[in-house]
C-alpha cells in the first residue's frame, strides 16, 4: 500500500539511508544484478561525491540505460508486461506460457493469470496470496522500467567490476559502462543469459567472481575474525 520510488535517484538515496543508519562511514561495497546494479552505480557516485571510499562496485550484468532502443512493435505497457512475464517465469525456473504477441494483446489480468498458474506449477506461490503478490510485484516493475527510461547516469570517478553475460547478445560486452567510470572498468564474462545466470548451474561461477573480488578488497577487520 506503500508509494513505489519513482526515480533511481529516489531509490539510491533511500537505500544510502538505511545503509548509513548500520554503517555511518565507509569503506563500501557495493553491487546489484540488471537494474539493482544501475541504482548500485548511483549510490557509489553519490558516497564518493560525498568524501567516502567505495571499495567495491560490482554490476552484475547491469547495462546503461537507453543502450538498446525499446521496439517499437508493441506499447509501452505491452512492453512491461512482457518483460514481466520473462523476468517473472525465468525466477520460477520456467519460460512464459504466452507468446509475446499474445501478452501484446492482452491485458494485466491475463498476464497475471497466467504467471499465477505457472507459479503455482512450480510451488512458490499460492492461490490465496499469490494474485496480490504479482500484482505488487508487477506494480514496483513498471515504476522501475519508468525509472530506468528517465534516469542519465552521470561519470563516476572510482572503480568498477561489472560481471557481464556471455549469453546477451547483442549488447557489447562492457554494457555502455567504459565512458563512464573513470577509475576503470574490470569486465569479467559469467556463463549464461542475463536471468539464467542468477541460477544454478550459472550461479556458482558468478559467486566465485564475486568471492575473488571480495578478497582482493576485503575490509574485515582480522580482530573480528571468528577463525571458523
Amino acid at each position: 500500500g506503500r508509494p513505489v520510488a519513482e526515480s533511481v535517484e529516489e531509490m539510491a538515496a533511500l537505500y544510502l539511508e538505511a545503509v548509513r543508519s548500520v554503517q555511518p562511514q565507509g569503506p563500501y561495497l557495493l553491487g546489484g544484478w540488471s537494474m539493482g546494479g544501475v541504482v548500485a552505480y548511483e549510490m557509489a557516485r553519490r558516497l564518493r561525491e560525498a568524501g567516502e571510499a567505495v571499495d567495491l562496485l560490482a554490476l552484475v550484468d547491469a547495462h546503461v540505460p537507453g543502450l538498446t532502443k525499446p521496439s517499437t512493435d508493441y506499447t509501452p505497457q505491452a512492453r512491461a508486461r512482457i518483460a514481466f512475464a520473462h523476468a517473472t517465469a525465468s525466477a520460477f525456473g520456467q519460460t512464459p506460457t504466452l507468446t509475446d504477441d499474445a501478452l501484446a494483446r492482452g491485458d494485466d489480468n491475463a498476464m497475471l493469470g497466467a504467471l499465477l498458474e505457472e507459479g503455482l506449477r512450480a510451488r512458490i506461490l499460492d492461490t490465496q496470496s499469490g494474485p496480490a503478490q504479482l500484482r505488487a510485484l508487477f506494480r514496483v516493475f513498471q515504476a522501475n522500467l519508468l525509472a530506468l527510461e528517465h534516469y542519465v547516469p552521470q561519470p563516476y570517478d572510482g572503480t568498477a567490476l561489472l560481471l557481464s553475460a556471455s549469453e546477451s547478445a547483442p549488447l557489447p560486452r562492457h554494457r555502455g559502462w567504459e565512458g563512464l567510470v573513470r577509475g576503470g572498468l574490470e569486465v569479467l564474462d559469467v556463463p549464461g543469459s542475463h536471468h539464467a545466470l542468477m541460477q544454478d548451474p550459472h550461479l556458482e561461477p558468478l559467486v566465485e567472481r564475486l568471492r575473488e573480488a571480495l578478497a582482493r578488497v576485503s575490509v574485515i577487520d582480522p580482530r573480528e575474525s571468528t577463525g571458523s
